[in-house]
Parts: C-alpha cells; sequence; structure tokens
C-alpha cells in the first residue's frame, strides 16, 4: 500500500490538469488552499543531484561515434585512448574487459538532473543506436552519483541501505548481474558487519578492502568525489538507463535521513519509490521472469 507522500506525488506527476489534481489532493484530506497551492507550484522533483554514466559497448568505432554524437549536439573529446581523466566532453575509449569486436566505453561528462542532463543523455544513446553499438554479457553499465558535499554518515548509509536492498534490486537485473555471477561488481553483502558499522568514508572504503569491483565502488569518492554502482547489466537504452539513473538518485537523496536496518527484498516494499516508478521495476522483473523460464 503507497505511503501518504507517495499517493501524493502519483497526483502530482499524473497526466492531469491543476484542477484535477487540486480535487485528487482534496480527497486525501488536504484543504482546497493547501491543494491549490501545492497543484500551482509543484515544479517536479523536489531534489536534483548530479551523475555520470559509463556504457559499456560492442560494435562501436570512435570516429563513427564521434560523428554520430556530434550530429547530435554533444561535445566529444578528440582522442580514442583509455583514461580516468573527468572532463566536461563525451568520451569514447578502449575497454578491455569487454568482450566482443570494436569494444568501447562511453562516458558521459558530469550531468545535471535538473539542467539538461537527461536530454544529453537521451542523444547519447541516439548516437550510440545510430553506429550500431550494442551491449552484450560481458558489458556493464555503471552509474557516478555526485557526492562532494556528502556527510560520512549519508554516505555509510547509501551503501549500508543498498546492502538491504540488494535482493530486491537484483529481481530487476540480469542474471548475469545477480549473486556470484557478476565478475566486476561483487556483492556488499560479502562485508556485511564491516559495511553495517563503517562510521566514515575512510571506514567505508577499508570494509571493502580498497576494492572497486563492488557493487557500490568505495574508491570512486576519493578520485570523483562520487558514490559509483556498478551492478547493473550494459545497456544502451535510453529509458532503461533513465530509470536506473533517476532510481539511485532517490536512493541517495533517501539516505541523506534514512537507514534501513533489515533487508527488503520486494520491489513492491521499497520505501523511496512512487507507484508508478515501482510498477516500471516490477515489469522489468516480470521481464526476466518470463525469459529464465523458457
Amino acid at each position: 500500500m503507497s505511503t501518504f507522500n507517495e499517493q501524493i506525488s502519483n497526483i502530482l506527476k499524473s497526466n492531469t490538469t491543476k484542477a484535477q489534481k487540486t480535487q485528487a489532493l482534496i480527497k486525501l484530506g488536504i484543504t482546497k488552499y493547501e491543494a491549490e497551492y501545492i497543484a500551482e507550484n509543484w515544479r517536479g522533483e523536489t531534489f536534483s543531484f548530479t551523475f555520470g554514466v559509463e556504457i559499456e559497448t560492442v560494435g562501436c568505432r570512435f570516429a563513427e561515434f564521434t560523428r554520430a554524437a556530434r550530429a547530435n549536439g554533444l561535445s566529444v573529446y578528440g582522442s580514442y585512448n583509455y583514461n580516468h581523466t573527468d572532463m566536461q566532453q563525451f568520451k569514447l575509449v578502449p575497454d578491455s574487459s569487454i568482450r566482443g569486436t570494436d569494444a568501447a566505453e562511453c562516458v558521459t561528462p558530469p550531468l545535471d538532473s535538473s539542467n539538461g542532463g537527461y536530454e544529453s543523455l537521451r542523444a547519447c544513446c541516439k548516437a550510440l543506436a545510430e553506429v550500431g553499438a550494442t551491449a552484450n554479457r560481458s558489458c556493464g553499465l555503471h552509474v557516478h552519483i555526485g557526492a562532494a558535499d556528502m556527510t560520512d554518515r549519508h554516505y555509510c548509509n547509501v551503501f549500508a541501505n543498498y546492502l538491504w536492498l540488494e535482493k530486491a534490486i537484483e529481481s530487476f537485473l540480469a542474471p548475469s548481474r545477480r549473486g556470484a555471477n557478476a565478475t566486476w561488481c561483487a556483492s556488499l553483502r560479502n562485508h556485511q558487519d564491516a559495511v553495517l558499522t563503517a562510521t566514515t568514508k575512510n571506514e567505508m572504503y577499508r570494509a571493502l578492502n580498497g576494492d572497486r569491483y563492488h557493487r557500490v565502488n568505495p574508491c570512486a569518492y576519493s578520485r570523483h568525489r562520487t558514490i559509483e554502482f556498478r551492478q547493473h547489466q550494459g545497456s544502451t537504452n535510453f529509458t532503461k538507463i533513465e530509470a536506473w539513473v533517476k532510481f539511485l538518485g532517490k536512493l541517495v537523496e533517501w539516505s541523506k535521513d534514512h537507514r534501513l536496518y533489515e533487508a527488503i527484498d520486494r520491489i513492491e516494499d521499497i520505501p523511496f519509490l512512487a507507484d508508478d516508478e515501482k510498477a516500471y521495476f516490477i515489469g522489468r522483473r516480470a521481464d526476466f521472469a518470463a525469459n529464465t523460464a523458457r
């Protein structure tokens, strides 16, 4: 059953007029004056965040991607070489961990969720599609969420909350990214006691043995001032990538003031998702279940 705040959020995000939103809010028990004010002044999500995405691909050639990306209005770094340098441009770099022809990783610059970030990501995915880039089983999708101003408590909450949500998250990810199947993103549950007792960024780094190859990477903060999430399977599909980025953004925002103390195994019970967001991931869960059963 959805919470009161979720019901309000679902009404405000619905494709209805302000008058219809107002009436729906009144039915929840909100006064007419308050309902009119909320419907009039709502401008979407109440928080914003910065993010970056690393899209592992096959069949993506540097010259072709560069031309397609620039044609879609993106600025692209003009050299094809492996590097971890933070840039304000999109870049394509070789990646030896990917199996396949023309294996490469497409890296976005830092993007703003409330200032054109998703539009730039959509243009990037469009360019990848235009050159025939795809993702296979060896590909991953890595998302960085900005953490420059994050307190130790908030930072550690993110890791703890992800640990308790792992089973629910695994249910809407590919089987290749579940349990011990994912080579480059080990479960936080392998170090559960250390993760749950860490109270600072440095303690979290030590809790995961300074190893970046975990569901949540404890090394990204020192290098990029971000938290990196590594579990999602490879994809060049904008809708899927956007949904995952928004999921992580909400997880990080919610973790500022909330911490889980027991496992949540079902998507239906994830506390920071609205009903429509739960429905999307429940649909993804059903798709994987159907394909596994064949």
